[in-house]
Parts: structure tokens; C-alpha cells; sequence
């Protein structure tokens, strides 16, 4: 947007993690990524509208995961008129003068991936690593 980019802005977010009842739940670290959406923007209003549907509908296992994740036809999530609301986190989160209005396609892997762990250093280059729970 700063240098003057009309386009319409997509930002492609990974689901990792789903809750026991197949829900989203970007609050949980690591359960999305990027993982700060739900700091920066008003993403967590889209994902619950779509579980609250789900409910209404009465469909007991939430589609996000059921339709997100299976081996053949997988499906997006689309969720327009996202509000990015906060900078980025190397500035401290600030809030944006101007929010900017971008889609998010929601997508999940069929089998769980590996988890990518990242420590901040204040003084260094950032350490991430892949990591299993077969680790553990």
C-alpha cells in the first residue's frame, strides 16, 4: 500500500490446528500461520460467524476441519473485507493509521504438518526450526 498498490491484497493463512470440535481457534499459538492475524486484524470474527453457521445448522463436527482437511477435493475458506487493523510485530503492533482491507484464503494439509518453532532474540538473528512431537 505505501508504494501506491491499488490491486486487491490476499494474504493465504495455514490452518494447523483445529479445536475438538473442528473449530479454528486463532487465539491458540501456533494454530495458524502467520500466527499474529489474530493480533493484527479482525480475522477471529470471520472464523467464528463461520462455526456459529455450523451450530445453526446443526452439524455436529464443524466444517472447517472436515471440509479444510480431507485427502481429495479440499476446500478454501474465503473470508473478505478482512480489517488489517496493526502493523507488524518488528514495529511493536502498532495501530495503522489507515487499516487496510485485504481477502484471507483459509487452507489446511490434509495430514498434520510439522510445526515451525521460532525463539526471538533481541540482539540476533531469529532461530526457527522445524519440530515433531515424535520429538517430544
Amino acid at each position: 500500500q505505501k508504494a501506491g498498490y491499488q490491486g486487491p491484497l490476499v494474504l493465504v493463512l495455514e490452518a494447523r490446528e483445529f479445536d475438538s470440535s473442528g473449530r479454528i481457534d486463532i487465539r491458540v499459538p501456533g494454530a495458524v500461520w502467520p500466527d499474529d492475524l489474530s493480533i493484527r486484524s479482525d480475522l477471529g470474527r470471520f472464523l467464528d460467524t463461520v462455526a456459529e453457521d455450523a451450530r445453526r445448522l446443526q452439524q455436529r463436527d464443524a466444517p472447517m476441519r472436515r471440509y479444510l482437511t480431507p485427502e481429495v477435493k479440499p476446500a478454501l475458506l474465503r473470508c473478505a473485507d478482512v480489517t488489517i487493523f496493526r502493523g507488524p510485530r518488528e514495529d511493536g503492533f502498532p495501530f495503522l493509521e489507515e487499516p487496510i482491507q485485504i481477502t484471507v484464503l483459509v487452507y489446511a494439509n490434509a495430514k498434520k504438518s510439522l510445526q515451525v518453532r521460532t525463539v526471538r532474540y533481541t540482539h540476533r538473528e531469529d532461530a526457527e526450526w522445524y519440530y515433531s512431537q515424535a520429538d517430544a
